[in-house]
């Protein structure tokens, strides 16, 4: 039989070293990967945020958004009574009206 080398132990130290080296690494590239993917996402909630006509106050934003919708179903309901006016002086069906005009039965 051999003796043991008093070198393995130095050996086997070295590896798991080297082994914990490259754990280190590669979760300072994750770590480095996911800082990149939070300054993006911080970079698009900016973005977002300046899109807003009044970021610092929702309930006006969404009272401005419910007053808009409340316009355009106005604007859609006088359109599809002007609409109807046509078919009816045409004597024809709404939706045939609508397909001239390009209106889907989705767009009413």
């Amino acid at each position: 039989m051999s003796e043991p080398s008093s070198e393995q132990p130095i050996a086997a130290a070295d590896t798991a070293e080297s082994a914990i080296e490259l754990q280190k690494d590669a979760l300072r590239a994750k770590n480095a990967a996911l800082e990149a993917r939070l300054s993006e996402l911080k970079k698009q909630q900016a973005e977002v945020l300046s899109t807003l006509a009044d970021a610092e106050n929702p309930e006006r934003t969404v009272s401005r958004h419910i007053q808009l919708l409340h316009d355009y179903n106005e604007i859609r309901d006088v359109a599809m009574g002007l609409i109807g006016k046509i078919a009816e002086h045409e004597q024809v069906r709404v939706k045939d009206v609508m397909g001239r005009f390009g209106i889907g039965e989705g767009d009413e």
